[in-house]
């Protein structure tokens, strides 16, 4: 995205606040619908459901989408993209539990939660101690970014109170390490934990190979556990 589009995009919100109007909503939505269509895409790709089509899981996505309109805050700095596409995904995969019981998604969820802990073991030249507490610190934030990260952003959005297993302030320190990457890194972890995408297939959006996406991969976490550990370290405001 350009920054003349991103501006583009800031007036029309706004303009969304200060009239929630239908004009403006419909603004937004058409603006977002690039976003609906590629998370349906994937999804409907990857779940493999019997009975649920692609316009289905578009029209699935467009009630994640609506959801996180109403109850996006601007004025908290956050990036939309990433709070609405878990919304569109969770809205997605909510509705199509009624057709399926997701065997098919799961075994590939767990192929995947094992790809980004294996690409980091397989890093290890030598075990020394520091060695071990970096990978240890490591795989706990892959860990946090695959099971809690995603609860986080959505209830940090709507102020839920729900959220006594999340700890709040690791939370923030990561998204705000996440946040400082360049974009590449920051493309990387979002598309590999939030969007559920594979190496390979983020290596066909960037045109890399799949060895150098899993290489950048690991710097990525690497950045985000310094900046995590240093002592300017990131904090509640």
């Amino acid at each position: 995205m350009t920054t003349k589009d991103s501006k583009n995009i800031d007036f029309f919100w706004r303009k969304y606040k200060q009239d929630t109007c239908k004009e403006n909503f419909d603004k937004l939505i058409e603006i977002y619908t690039p976003l609906v269509n590629k998370i349906a895409n994937i999804y409907y790709k990857k779940v493999f459901i019997s009975g649920i089509s692609l316009d289905d899981c578009i029209q699935y996505g467009f009630v994640g989408l609506i959801e996180s309109i109403k109850n996006y805050n601007i004025d908290k700095g956050s990036n939309f993209d990433i709070y609405a596409s878990l919304r569109i995904k969770g809205s997605i995969l909510n509705s199509a539990h009624t057709f399926s019981e997701f065997s098919n998604y799961y075994h590939w969820k767990k192929k995947l939660e094992s790809q980004h802990n294996n690409a980091m073991s397989q890093s290890i030249v030598k075990l020394d101690l520091e060695t071990i507490i970096n990978i240890t610190i490591d795989l706990g934030i892959t860990y946090f970014l695959s099971n809690d990260f995603e609860c986080f952003i959505v209830s940090s959005e709507n102020s839920i109170n729900n959220t006594s297993k999340i700890d709040a302030p690791l939370a923030v320190s990561i998204y705000r390490a996440i946040e400082s990457l360049d974009e590449i890194l920051k493309h990387i972890i979002i598309h590999h934990y939030l969007l559920d995408e594979s190496f390979q297939e983020i290596a066909d959006t960037l045109s890399y190979s799949k060895a150098r996406v899993s290489q950048l991969h690991n710097i990525a976490i690497c950045e985000i556990r310094s900046k995590f550990l240093s002592p300017n370290k990131y904090t509640l405001v």
